[in-house]
């Protein structure tokens, strides 16, 4: 049976885990079982869109904050016009 190391850092309890019991994980998951042993467990790490939904589940109702229809933006090119240049073509406007 291997044994680790009790310390105190700061106002928390720390346990220093032998090499052969490192975890490859941020955070681990912990839980007291019924004689008193603490288990140690990797938390599974969440995908990018997991995040994603979790963070909007949180948010909750955002309707209010939805954006307006912008419609498009004309743009005055007559200065383009008196320095000789060709007006710049907008993207879909050819």
């Amino acid at each position: 049976m291997d044994t680790a190391k009790v310390f105190m850092t700061g106002r928390s309890q720390a346990v220093r885990l032998p090499k052969a019991y490192r975890f490859d994980t941020d955070e681990v998951t912990i839980e007291r079982a019924p004689d008193g042993a603490v288990i140690l467990r990797p938390k599974p790490r969440a995908n990018l869109g997991e995040r994603i939904r979790q963070i909007l589940e949180k948010a909750g109702d955002t309707s209010e904050f939805e954006r307006p229809e912008q419609g498009s933006l004309e743009r005055d090119a007559s200065w383009w016009d008196e320095q000789g240049f060709e007006t710049p073509k907008q993207p879909g406007h050819e």
